[in-house]
Parts: C-alpha cells; structure tokens; sequence
C-alpha cells in the first residue's frame, strides 16, 4: 500500500527503487527473449527433432514460471517500500509514485 513520503524519504528510498526496477526489467527483458525463443520452436518436424523441441520448449516454461515469480517478487518488495508501481500492459515498469 503507497504510503505518504517526505521529499528526504522519498530520495533516500530512491537508490532502493531504482536497484528493484532494474532487476525487474531484466527479468522482463530476460522472459521476453524466452517468450520468442519457445515461438521459434518448430511445431512440426521429425520425431527426434519433435521430441527435443518439446524438452526445450518444456525447460523454457519451466524457465517463464521462474521469471514471473522473481517479477512478482520484486513488485512486492516495491510495495513494502509504500511506494505505487505502475506497469504497463505488455507487463513492463512505466513508472512509481511517491505520494506526499
């Protein structure tokens, strides 16, 4: 829950803020480039190549699930701070709020 800052609260949390978007965004970015590997899997092929795609594509859901609980994570430490994030729909950072 966004809770009131001072303007020396909100700058001595910043540094904090900032380190947490960073990692979001990387794990943002990470998913995405997983999310476009598992589309350029082949759909249908051989049986060995059909049977090693599936392993794969099996190792990068396994993968996905990781980084959307690390981004649920960190937007829950975001929210220990009180501070208000704000995402947008593709389900990157756009932005926080300090009240005051």
């Amino acid at each position: 829950m966004a809770k009131a800052f001072t303007r020396a609260e909100a700058n001595a949390t910043l540094p904090l803020v900032r380190a947490i978007v960073a990692d979001y965004e990387a794990a943002f970015s990470e998913a995405a480039d997983l999310e476009s590997r598992l589309e350029t899997l082949p759909g249908e092929s051989a049986c060995e190549a059909e049977a090693l795609s599936a392993e794969e594509a099996a190792q990068i859901e396994e993968q996905l699930a990781r980084y959307r609980s690390k981004r649920e994570e960190l937007l829950g430490e975001v929210d220990q701070l009180g501070v208000k994030s704000v995402i947008s729909e593709s389900g990157s950072f756009s932005g926080i709020h300090f009240l005051h």
